[in-house]
């Protein structure tokens, strides 16, 4: 399988900014790993049902990572480095990812050698007209306290706390992956298959690298 990963922290790159909601607040930030019924809200879920086991199987209860935001699409324009594959479309998605716990999250060194060892174990698997690509990113938390009613109410979220009301709030600095992950094929449901098959292979890379068997 094909797989690369790279660094993004320029001034001018794109943030992952935690907990999100869209303008018209159609899209918002969904916590799947306290509450993973919720992933029928996801409307790319309702859209690509490949997406829903990927996103339950990452925020389980033992594993060290969590999601936080995804979208997918068919799309037939290719980029330079694409034409490899032979291929008249693709399948795309992308998922941004977290480590669950503070250290880790702040830890650049850590995410480095994440993905290192996740992208080395992909080029283990035989190519199966796909690609994946790890890309590391800033994260901002958002941290609030609230208070309402006299007591606090609070969400707890990877040792954070969000919530409603009156708030403060600050911006905790860390890092984060953006994966992308494609299929190829000659038409659109060749390239919807290939892209399933690589995301179940990516799940067990990232699970694996993180000490978790499945």
């Amino acid at each position: 399988m094909q797989s690369d990963f790279s660094v993004e922290l320029g001034t001018d790159d794109p943030v992952l900014e935690i907990p999100w909601k869209s303008d018209d607040g159609s899209l918002y930030y969904v916590v799947l790993k306290s509450a993973p019924e919720r992933v029928n809200e996801l409307a790319e879920v309702s859209r690509f049902p490949e997406l829903r086991p990927f996103l339950l199987n990452l925020n389980q209860r033992d594993t060290p990572l969590l999601t936080a935001k995804c979208d997918a699409w068919f799309s037939r324009d290719l980029l330079p480095d694409e034409d490899t594959f032979n291929a008249e479309c693709k399948l795309v998605c992308y998922v941004d990812l977290t480590f669950a716990l503070d250290d880790s999250r702040r830890s650049f060194s850590r995410h480095e050698q994440y993905a290192k060892d996740v992208c080395a174990l992909l080029q283990q698997y035989p190519d199966n007209q796909s690609s994946a690509e790890l890309i590391i990113r800033r994260c901002y938390y958002r941290i609030h306290q609230s208070v309402s009613g006299g007591g606090m109410q609070q969400e707890d979220f990877g040792g954070q706390i969000f919530g409603g009301g009156s708030h403060s709030a600050h911006a905790e600095a860390c890092f984060c992956f953006t994966l992308y992950v494609s299929g190829f094929g000659s038409d659109e449901t060749q390239a919807r298959r290939h892209w399933a098959m690589a995301l179940q292979i990516l799940q067990e890379a990232l699970l694996q690298t993180a000490g978790i068997g499945h």
